[in-house]
Order: C-alpha cells, then sequence, then structure tokens
C-alpha cells in the first residue's frame, strides 16, 4: 500500500491552523454567539416558563404530610424528630443552596431517606417552600443616643 504523502503547509487551507490562533479564537466565539443567540430565540415562551417554579404555600402543606415524620419542616429553629434528618431551615440555609441543587438532591436516592416518588409539581412546590425559608427578616438596627 502506498501512502500519499501530506500536502505542503502552504496548500492548506489559512483557516486551519495547529494551534489556533488569535483568528481562530474569535471564529469560535463568534460561533459561540450565534448559537447562543439562537437558542435564546427558539426557547419556547410560554405561560408555564414565565410563572414561578413552584408554590411555597402549596410546598409547607405537602411538607408537613410528607417530611415531618423525619424532618422539622417548620420556619424557624426546631428539632428534627429523625436526629440525622435536618430542619428544612438548615438545609434553606446551606451555603450555595439553590433549587437545581434542592431538585438533583430530591431525586437521588440516599441511604437515609426513603425512596419517595414525588409529582414533578410537589417536587417544585416543597423546593418552593425551603427556598422560602431562605429570607429571613433582619432585627431592626440599634439607633444611636
Amino acid at each position: 500500500m502506498k501512502e500519499t504523502p501530506l500536502p505542503p503547509r502552504s496548500e492548506i487551507t489559512p483557516d486551519v491552523r495547529v494551534h489556533g490562533g488569535r483568528g481562530a479564537r474569535l471564529r469560535a466565539w463568534r460561533i459561540a454567539e450565534i448559537w447562543a443567540v439562537c437558542a435564546l430565540l427558539l426557547t419556547p415562551l410560554s405561560p408555564a416558563s414565565a410563572q414561578e417554579p413552584g408554590n411555597p404555600t402549596r410546598g409547607r402543606l405537602s411538607a408537613a404530610s410528607l417530611c415531618a415524620d423525619c424532618h422539622w419542616t417548620e420556619p424557624g429553629p426546631g428539632y428534627s424528630p429523625v436526629p440525622a434528618a435536618f430542619p428544612f431551615s438548615a438545609v434553606a440555609k446551606t451555603k450555595g443552596m439553590t433549587a437545581t441543587a434542592l431538585h438533583v438532591w430530591l431525586l437521588s436516592s440516599h441511604p437515609t431517606m426513603p425512596n419517595l416518588i414525588l409529582a414533578p409539581e410537589t417536587a417544585d412546590d416543597i423546593i418552593a417552600y425551603i427556598l422560602s425559608l431562605q429570607i429571613r427578616t433582619r432585627p431592626p438596627e440599634p439607633r444611636g443616643n
């Protein structure tokens, strides 16, 4: 079998570079920008996407019926019936806690947590309730005399 030699470097298209370069990086950024704009334009804007992702009031009721056997679900300090189960207020105040983190945590199985199967709406409501516990009122500032 006879090997075909590669063309000399001068015959390779100028856009093809072994290590890239400033021009290649700029083209890559422009392509990424175009894809990002296309993704934004093609994302459906439905009424469901415009609403809040859950109802904290329904979430509090769901948490009271589904989670309170193990967790302290009420706002403020309290002790969970199962010591290993964190109170919802402590979960809410965990640094970096987001809806995404709670969603992943709720849908993953854990050895210390029962395998609950929640409807997506119920999970969203419970997540909204837990995140609503992050909002805390600050004590009034002391006034100078």
